[in-house]
């Protein structure tokens, strides 16, 4: 045994093993060693198999809604009490309204809650949004809850009139 006979035998254990990997090479089209050149290269999987992700949780944060300021607690002028869509909570004495119907606190003092009759002007937006949604026989008597912000009692802070 040569060393033209091994190499013979190799490439023939090539050019047989090498028809069944490449099956659709075309007739003629071969590489140095005389074996089969595939058009087509090895294909590998591109995707991982496993569960489709259309219908697993997604991680989404909360809005933050709710209250930000419970009742007895002390607010700062400015501050916000409660965050909300809608109204669920509705501004009292010393509480104002910003975006979103979120309440803040117009002077410095305590909150407190209450349950009060609703009765707006017909032409204002709680009268809109609120009460006209209620059937007419039970407009007298809705009852919401009230948000108050009760200020501190203002000893040495007055200014006189001719100073204003």
């Amino acid at each position: 045994t040569t060393f033209e006979d091994k190499m013979a035998a190799v490439v023939q254990k090539f050019y047989n093993l090498s028809r069944f990997l490449v099956p659709f090479s075309p007739p003629g089209l071969t590489t140095l060693i005389g074996a089969p050149l595939s058009v087509f290269g090895v294909r590998w999987a591109s995707k991982k198999a496993g569960t489709s992700t259309a219908n697993r949780p997604r991680k989404h944060r909360g809005k933050g809604l709710g209250l930000k300021i419970r009742e007895g607690e002390y607010a700062q002028a400015g501050s916000i009490i409660a965050i909300q869509r809608g109204y669920k909570w509705h501004p009292g004495a010393f509480v104002g309204t910003g975006r979103f119907n979120t309440l803040y606190a117009l002077e410095p003092g305590y909150v407190r809650f209450t349950k009060e009759v609703l009765r707006p002007h017909y032409n204002s937006h709680l009268y809109r949004t609120v009460v006209k949604k209620i059937e007419p026989e039970e407009r007298e008597n809705v009852v919401r809850t009230f948000v108050h912000v009760v200020p501190e009692p203002q000893v040495g802070r007055f200014k006189l009139v001719k100073m204003v």
